[in-house]
């Protein structure tokens, strides 16, 4: 029993190291990487280079590429998509991959069955299964920490929508085409969405096509009422309707739906009230109510007695 806290104890340190480095030195990586790109592929001082190398450089680095590519190989394609869709939909596409979210879950369930089993241990609990639940929840956590995170930017994303729309509307009106409208409103209006339209500009400036552009923001952000604008476009486009009226009738319906969603969210406060209520709020004026009349009972009673 000792032997195995010993190497947990052990990988959990080297977890820590190797992490700590990742998140600390990421940007001195960045740039490291781009000079290498620029430097001749041989030098006479290749050998001192890899000695000027830190300790983490020569070996935390590639025990942890090693360590993703294996996750890679073992995870399903199936998994691999759907951390992936997470992964876009939550804006970190650009620092993370789904063999660096699924090295912190395993990495977070190791350092806290560790620390929890130690605890246990000397607290004299010998029974290994009380560490299994702590183990799930740290496999777990940074899964749903981003699962958190992209709701959020999902849900940013449709707030602002209605908004982008009004001033794509008023732009074509005034007689900007398309393109140049989206490029304006992602101006005037900062945030996710206008991010996002940016990259289809972009994409499209670059030769991509306008439908494939435009559908891969939704497949970035997936919010449906994106999906329903970026259709409307294309079928517009396809069929030569009036951008302008699509644009106003698109814009008129997503207020709408705004609207909607936050009449419903009131409509659950007196729901989401109860608990915080009777938890919170009912002792206390229990006390102020009735706590004279209980001490007055009490004096009255010590009286008789």
């Amino acid at each position: 029993m000792e032997i195995l806290i010993a190497i947990t104890a052990g990988l959990t340190i080297a977890s820590v190291i190797i992490i700590f480095n990742q998140i600390f030195f990421y940007r001195k990586y960045l740039i490291e990487n781009r000079l290498k790109k620029i430097q001749p592929l041989a030098s006479e001082n290749s050998d001192d280079d890899v000695f000027r190398k830190s300790f983490f450089d020569r070996v935390g680095d590639p025990i942890y590429e090693k360590f993703l590519s294996f996750l890679s190989i073992m995870t399903p394609e199936s998994i691999k998509d759907n951390y992936e869709t997470i992964i876009f939909q939550s804006g970190n596409y650009k620092k993370k991959t789904p063999s660096n979210v699924l090295a912190v879950q395993i990495i977070t369930a190791l350092i806290l069955t560790t620390v929890f089993g130690l605890i246990l241990i000397l607290l004299g609990y010998k029974n290994p299964i009380v560490v299994l639940p702590i183990s799930l929840a740290g496999f777990l956590l940074p899964y749903f920490q981003l699962r958190t995170k992209a709701r959020k930017r999902s849900l940013e994303i449709q707030n602002k929508l209605p908004d982008i729309l009004d001033l794509l509307y008023v732009s074509v009106e005034a007689g900007l085409g398309f393109d140049m409208s989206m490029k304006r409103a992602t101006d005037k209006i900062k945030g996710e969405l206008s991010n996002e339209i940016k990259w289809a500009l972009d994409d499209i400036a670059k030769g991509k096509e306008r439908e494939e552009a435009l559908r891969a923001i939704y497949k970035r952000t997936g919010v449906d009422d994106l999906n329903s604008f970026i259709t409307a476009v294309i079928q517009a486009e396809q069929l030569g309707s009036n951008i302008a009226n699509m644009l106003r009738i698109q814009s008129k319906m997503l207020r709408q739906k705004r609207k909607q969603r936050a009449e419903e969210q009131s409509m659950k406060l007196p729901i989401k009230m109860i608990f915080p209520l009777i938890f919170f709020m009912f002792p206390s004026i229990f006390i102020v109510v009735l706590g004279p009349a209980a001490l007055s009972a009490m004096d009255n009673l010590k009286g008789l007695i």
